[in-house]
């Protein structure tokens, strides 16, 4: 791991954001305690894909076209681990991420900006970059049309690091913060 890049969120080099032996805070969302923990392992997890399946065409009414909601089951860890992850677009569609179900990632103070193949063709595949906590803290994402034609799949890639943390009750004086919650915008008053 690069010693310039290590404890710098969402880097272009896919590498583990910690180490073994480095403390984490997992920020869950307002109003949710933070886990605080050692990290104790650490393992690749190999892509998987996943078929969202068929989107309806996009209308001049209704633009883009919503897909059916999925909680991204594949992405659930053990009640001590947590997951540094990227999504790719594989098809012709955007993704709208939520992490927890009811929470936008990605969002401004007006709306929610979808993961799209754009990423990938730019060159940005940190901008897809998510954190996951056990098996509550998955991703429920809805896949968007912005064709006028119907689409006959909408695959994603899954694919990231899994860590094993050792919980501690104390917040320990140095540690790495992970957002795995998203966060609401601020009133732009």
């Amino acid at each position: 791991m690069s010693v310039t890049a290590q404890y710098v969120l969402y880097k272009k080099e896919f590498e583990p954001i910690v180490k073994i032996g480095d403390y984490v805070k997992l920020y869950l969302g307002t109003g949710s305690k933070p886990v605080y923990g050692r990290v104790v392992y650490i393992e690749p997890i190999q892509p998987m894909v996943r078929d969202l399946g068929p989107l309806p065409a996009a209308s001049t009414s209704t633009w883009p076209m919503p897909g059916p909601t999925a909680r991204l089951d594949e992405m659930k860890l053990g009640s001590s681990e947590w997951g540094q992850w990227r999504l790719v677009v594989l098809d012709d569609f955007l993704l709208d991420v939520n992490l927890p179900g009811a929470m936008p990632k990605y969002q401004t103070a007006s709306e929610q900006t979808p993961v799209s193949p754009l990423d990938n063709a730019i060159g940005k595949e940190q901008l897809a970059e998510i954190y996951t906590y056990g098996s509550e803290y998955v991703p429920t994402v809805q896949p968007l049309n912005p064709l006028f034609t119907e689409q006959p799949v909408a695959r994603i890639m899954m694919y990231g690091f899994r860590y094993v943390i050792s919980q501690v009750s104390a917040e320990p004086e140095k540690y790495t913060v992970i957002p795995v919650a998203g966060y609401p915008p601020s009133s732009s008053g």
